[in-house]
């Protein structure tokens, strides 16, 4: 046979294809004749090895990949994907038709094409919205060249270092960046520079001296060359925050009413405008000249804080969030009431101080920061879960399952990104829709929550009031799409058909959306494989932040209002949050709850959980010490000092300082509060603990 010009013997498999080269091992020597045409051919020999690395290996095929889906329009399917690549490289049959393995045939070739697409998926440069489908990303059409090697390495890496230092604890921070300094940090770095590098060719130091209101807002007829567009989408990569709400571009044009969203307080397009023009002036001027501290400012904040990295990009971080820095500033022990003193900037500036303190991150830029910090303790890792229906008896679910996506109706609402707020949302459903006070209060719940769905969310797809299709998590937030006949409110899906299944009958699923699902039915739900996937409940996330900051929580509200019911639940769900199954069982039905409540409450000693009940007679002495009579031998009464059940607590969660212990005081305002914690009401604040006191 020929192979690249040469003959090739002795044998041949059945199929006529080289299978044969995989059972002979790597080192087989293959004689061969060559070259063809040369008039004294000498024998010579090749190995199987030599043979097989005439593939290109995935890494060495990325780039050409990603030039092969520009090539074709930004979208494309894996077969042309294929054909342009081999036309590229000019891959012959021969390279073709080389197997995987003796296992399997399939050609080894479009194999590492399928992994060279996958890392260029890991890597932000493609994404896979429907199968076999694959489109470019803005990371992808802004790159034409990479180190392919390093890249892959660096994903590889991270995900190795994921699994052994995902921790939330400064140690597992410090252990992460060092694992991930020389590879996957510079790497997004370099990107992230990249991408910034377009930016600023685009619109250049000094654009804000002479942008005009054309130049600056979406909605016009050149709106992907616009300022607004570009902070969007071209950014999307460094900041995330692409699609959301209009508000966050301070002004824009809605082309679907014809007419401009303004904030309050202006009447015309050029008046918004030339006061967001004059207020970047003043706020870039400060930063220039480092006064920081001054930079309080009006302009939206992923707006300010975009535009500040992208020509200051020393100064802030790449976040976009208010609400993730407030996370990161929590984690590093900040109050809340400082970080409710701080603008979005004080916020960045505030952060980077801390990070720059830390000898072990000595070095990072402000893109490897951010990194780090997402990689570390993700805020996005709070998922939401909420149903939605496919159409009148689920006659949307072929479409919504072949092309990943949910929807919902109510579409003369218009686009939901247009609404300042609920209130505003809550107006327009009451302008075109005709719903009693109730249904209209449970409508615009839902579908504002709809449209704040964030990537990694749960969406759960029912037909009937028994039937799961299947469960998913987001890949792209919300968008209105005006080219569909209905249902044209849509949110892309990563469906998982794993769940579907048949489950107890929901009368509440009569509605077509709903924005909350019970614990017990999550627990029918996300049974996958014999476990329970965990969803989590922002209430209790939000619990649990201000307990590990303040180490103490008030829930107060008029008598009915559910703050022991959900003290109680809190309670399981922080001790068995790490055991889906016991959680998931403690949570189905009150008897269930109740049983472990009880075994929860029965410990040797003291349980990780203790509730206790204030009341009038409560005194110092049943919470914190006091004397007790006591029988002595000879029959008299002495008095002798004894702990009370909170400095028994103490003692014992002093004897297991690797254990967490809580207690739940109901009806505290019962009580006489002074008189049952004593100095206690100073002591229990977080920084006054381990405080030594003189008692009279």
């Amino acid at each position: 046979m020929e192979f690249q010009g040469k003959r090739i013997y002795p044998k041949w498999d059945s199929s006529g294809r080289l299978r044969f080269l995989n059972k002979l091992g790597p080192n087989f020597q293959i004689k061969y004749i060559a070259p063809l045409n040369s008039d004294g051919a000498a024998e010579k020999s090749i190995t199987m090895t030599e043979i097989l690395s005439t593939v290109p290996t995935y890494d060495e095929l990325m780039l050409p990949v990603l030039q092969a889906v520009k090539m074709n329009g930004g979208r494309a399917t894996i077969d042309e994907i294929a054909k342009t690549v081999i036309a590229s490289l000019q891959i012959s049959a021969d390279i073709l038709a080389l197997p995987v393995s003796k296992k399997r045939p399939d050609s080894k070739l479009l194999n590492r094409l399928g992994w060279a697409r996958t890392y260029l998926k890991k890597a932000g440069f493609l994404e896979n919205p429907s199968k076999g489908i694959w489109e470019i990303t803005t990371a992808g059409e802004l790159t034409d060249t990479f180190d392919a090697k390093a890249l892959t390495a660096s994903i590889g890496k991270e995900g190795r270092a994921l699994k052994k230092a995902r921790k939330t604890d400064l140690e597992g921070l410090f252990e992460l960046g060092k694992e991930l300094r020389d590879t996957s940090l510079a790497a997004r770095a370099i990107i992230n520079e990249q991408h910034r590098q377009a930016v600023l060719a685009r619109f250049p130091v000094g654009t804000w001296d002479t942008i005009t209101l054309e130049d600056y807002a979406m909605g016009l007829n050149d709106e992907k060359n616009s300022y607004s567009y570009w902070m969007e989408f071209r950014t999307a990569d460094i900041f995330g925050g692409r699609g959301g709400f209009a508000s966050k571009h301070f002004l824009s044009f809605s082309k679907k009413k014809n007419a401009w969203m303004l904030p309050r307080g202006f009447e015309n397009e050029q008046d918004a405008f030339k006061a967001l023009k004059t207020e970047m002036q003043r706020v870039l001027a400060l930063a220039e000249n480092d006064r920081w501290e001054e930079m309080d400012s009006f302009i939206p904040p992923q707006l300010l804080s975009k535009t500040l990295f992208i020509y200051f990009p020393k100064e802030v971080l790449p976040i976009g969030s208010r609400r993730h820095l407030e996370r990161f500033l929590l984690l590093f022990g900040v109050s809340q009431k400082e970080i409710r003193k701080m603008g979005p900037i004080q916020c960045h500036r505030k952060l980077l101080k801390i990070l720059g303190g830390f000898e072990e991150l000595e070095g990072l830029n402000t893109a490897e920061f951010a990194h780090l910090l997402y990689q570390w303790n993700d805020p996005r890792d709070i998922k939401k879960v909420m149903r939605v229906t496919p159409g009148e008896g689920g006659s949307l679910w072929k479409s919504w399952m072949e092309d990943r996506y949910c929807s919902v109706g109510w579409d003369k609402v218009g686009d939901m990104r247009e609404f300042q707020n609920k209130t505003a949302l809550r107006e327009s459903i009451m302008q075109h829709y005709e719903k009693t006070k109730g249904e209209l209060s449970k409508l615009t719940a839902d579908l504002w929550e709809f449209s704040q769905l964030e990537v990694g969310d749960w969406v759960v797809a029912n037909k009937g009031f028994s039937e799961v299709l299947a469960a998913g998590q987001v890949s792209e937030i919300y968008s209105f799409d005006e080219n569909r006949q209905e249902h044209q409110h849509v949110v892309k899906v990563n469906w998982d058909t794993d769940f579907a299944k048949k489950i107890s009958s929901k009368n509440s699923w009569c509605r077509t959306i709903s924005r909350k699902i019970p614990f017990d039915v999550q627990r029918e739900i996300f049974r996958k494989g014999g476990t329970v996937v965990r969803p989590s409940s922002e209430a209790f996330e939000e619990l649990e932040r201000a307990l590990s900051m303040k180490k103490q929580v008030i829930l107060y509200g008029p008598p009915g209002t559910g703050k022991t019911y959900t003290a109680r639940r809190f309670a399981m769900w922080w001790t068995y949050q790490d055991d889906t199954e016991k959680l998931a069982d403690a949570l189905s039905s009150p008897e269930s709850f109740l049983e472990l409540e009880r075994n929860q409450s029965q410990g040797d000693d003291f349980s990780l959980v203790t509730r206790v009940t204030f009341h009038p007679s409560y005194s110092y002495e049943d919470f914190v010490e006091g004397f007790r009579p006591q029988e002595t031998s000879d029959g008299t009464l002495s008095l002798k000092l004894e702990n009370g059940i909170f400095k028994r607590i103490c003692q014992e969660a002093k004897d297991h300082p690797d254990q967490r212990y809580l207690l739940i005081i109901d009806e505290l305002n019962r009580g006489n509060i002074s008189k049952i914690l004593g100095e206690l009401i100073t002591l229990l604040e977080a920084n006054k603990r381990g405080m030594m006191i003189t008692l009279p």
